[in-house]
């Protein structure tokens, strides 16, 4: 990496990293209003205190009134004009000089410019060396495999154990249904705090004299999201595929419609006879990342190789062709097609859903996975195939990145979940014999009372296709076999669930 790149590097610039991690608010309405951002060279945004009126301070929003005039963002505004390369305070009458720019694309594909200046907007106040001291620094790593590794090495071994336990509970004795992958990450993201507020609580307790910041902040948020997403890998992959099966089947049949004409696809001929294919092996291996930053790294090397595939073509045949975003979305759908991998619209609902870590939004991040959408997006449409109706960006799914005017509450979730399978039961004190192997060796498993608005007290509320049978006897525990029941709700298995089972494990995970 070169001095230009590291101008604008999140890694290496302070303020351009505090921006789209511990103020990603801030950075998030400059990208939606198309504003402009300035960020100071590295030797100085790494060498002040960034407060959020510092921050605010580099976002300028166009003047209202004055044509050609900036105003800066947040509480008491300054006005700037720009004059060729210089940005100049019209109350101070400072200039500030303009080192590098480079043009940023939001969400909706929409340019805004991000600038490299000399000096930071003022005022701000240095930090002092006894500041850098105080700081606890915490690097981000590159795996999910690093950060667990780590946290073994350093956090207290009690802690790990209980930690283990409750991500190895989610694993056994969560059971999924289609349809409510909502509640789903709901009880993951609930296991991902539990178990980064006690490693950062046992890590920290033997350093409490050292300060947090925004990095540390970012390294427990993703050591916790590896630690809970990597053992739990192979689960929540089988629960995607099955929750996205209608899309991935739909991909499959773009996929064999590829091979038959290729030509349909819309890449434009200049990049036709370009080699991807170390970008579609790379892409092969998503569905295999265990984690969602390992998942990122895999797209973001695709998207890699791809811009390489060019350079690479330009040097070959001493052609001059530059990759713009309008290219990359059909040659990225391209590598889709050509890697022949059926559960991507799975993997891209993984990635929008599992984004625990708070911190880590950054903008490159979000223009991969808008790009991976619109690949896959393009592909289709490029076979007049139809994108099934719970498409990604349906509004009754819930994504993280989606925007909702109501979610349904735990009871309209219970009302629904017992409306489709309409089960009554009396007893206080359940116990469910389970209708599978163990049934054999009368295995019985006591469970307390499920918390489900259609499970009734009264003997007499039973319905009729349910045996009564004789009194209960408050002296014996009696084993209930629910009935066989047909519904549209399956595991992730493919099979028809268990309701005992089912209902007993919404039940204990608080449903």
């Amino acid at each position: 990496m070169d001095d230009t790149d590291q101008l604008l590097d999140i890694d290496h610039n302070a303020l351009f990293r505090a921006l789209q991690t511990k103020f990603h608010k801030v950075w998030q309405q400059a990208q939606e209003n198309c504003w402009i951002v300035c960020i100071p060279h590295p030797s100085i945004a790494n060498s002040i205190r960034l407060t959020k009126d510092v921050v605010q301070r580099h976002v300028l929003r166009p003047s209202p009134i004055i044509k050609g005039q900036f105003l800066t963002f947040g509480s008491k505004p300054q006005k700037f004009e720009f004059h060729g390369k210089t940005l100049q305070n019209i109350g101070t009458g400072e200039a500030l000089t303009i080192v590098y720019e480079e043009a940023f694309y939001n969400e909706n594909f929409e340019p805004f410019k991000v600038y490299c200046i000399s000096t930071a907007i003022g005022p701000f106040q240095n930090l002092k060396d006894s500041d850098d001291r105080e700081d606890f620094q915490l690097k981000r790593l590159s795996s999910g495999r690093e950060y667990i590794d780590w946290l073994k090495q350093n956090i207290d071994s009690e802690k790990m154990k209980q930690c283990q336990q409750l991500v190895n509970a989610f694993n056994i004795q969560y059971l999924t249904a289609k349809g409510y992958i909502y509640f789903l990450r709901e009880k993951i993201n609930d296991l991902w705090n539990e178990v980064r507020m006690k490693f950062q609580g046992s890590y920290s307790s033997r350093r409490t004299s050292l300060q947090s910041t925004s990095d540390v902040t970012q390294f427990w948020e993703e050591a916790a999201e590896c630690f809970v997403l990597t053992p739990s890998y192979l689960k929540l992959k089988e629960v995607y595929q099955h929750e996205k099966e209608e899309h991935n089947h739909v991909l499959q049949e773009c996929i064999r419609a590829f091979a038959d004409e290729p030509e349909k696809l819309d890449v434009s001929t200049e990049f036709s006879n370009l080699d991807l294919s170390q970008a579609v092996s790379s892409l092969k291996g998503l569905p295999d990342r265990q984690s969602r930053i390992d998942k990122d790294a895999c797209l973001q090397e695709v998207l890699d190789l791809i811009a390489a595939a060019v350079e690479m073509n330009n040097v070959t045949h001493g052609q001059r062709l530059s990759l713009t975003s309008d290219d990359l979305v059909p040659l990225l759908a391209k590598v889709v097609l050509l890697s022949q991998e059926r559960h991507l619209f799975s993997e891209l609902a993984y990635l929008q859903d599992l984004r625990l870590a708070e911190h880590t939004e950054t903008c490159q991040a979000n223009f991969n996975l808008v790009t991976f959408e619109a690949a896959l997006v393009s592909a289709l449409q490029s076979y007049s195939l139809a994108i099934p109706s719970s498409a990604v960006n349906d509004p009754d799914t819930h994504h993280i990145n989606a925007v909702h005017d109501k979610q349904p509450s735990e009871q309209e979730f219970r009302d629904e979940f017992c409306s489709r399978w309409d089960v009554v039961t009396n007893t206080t004190g359940i116990h469910y014999t389970r209708d599978d192997s163990q049934e054999s060796s009368g295995t019985t498993v006591e469970e307390h009372p499920p918390r489900t608005a259609c499970l009734k007290e009264t003997h007499d509320e039973l319905p009729k296709h349910i045996d009564k049978g004789s009194e209960p006897d408050d002296n014996k525990s009696h084993d209930i076999v629910l009935p066989e029941i047909k519904s549209s709700v399956t595991t992730t298995d493919g099979k028809a669930p268990k309701i005992g089972r089912l209902l007993s494990s919404f039940s204990e995970f608080g449903f």
